[in-house]
């Protein structure tokens, strides 16, 4: 019974405080500015939009790169360096040199 007449009351009363802040806003000048504009501070001109001029790595090419150097540290742990060269050297797409 209450909460019908409790949200009457409450729609008015938000109606009435935009009204309010509306009209103080008009009077300071700033209707239609808002609190979210791209002004400065002092009310001068708007900021310059930033705009980053170096390019941003995809997730896809990070994953790719942290996991290759995991596999370089766990060759480097776990392979001698002989082993390794031969690997890489296989990688290369080279044939071995025969002794």
């Amino acid at each position: 019974m209450l909460l019908p007449l409790e949200k009457v009351q409450e729609e008015a009363a938000v109606s009435t405080a935009v009204l309010e802040w509306t009209e103080r806003q008009a009077a300071a000048g700033e209707v239609g500015g808002g609190g979210d504009s791209d002004s400065d501070e002092d009310g001068g001109a708007p900021a310059e939009e930033f705009v980053a001029h170096v390019a941003v790595p995809s997730q896809e090419s990070i994953e790719r790169a942290v996991l290759e150097q995991k596999k370089r540290e766990m060759l480097e742990q776990y392979v001698s360096k002989e082993e390794a060269a031969a690997q890489e050297f296989a990688k290369a797409g080279a044939k071995r040199p025969r002794d």
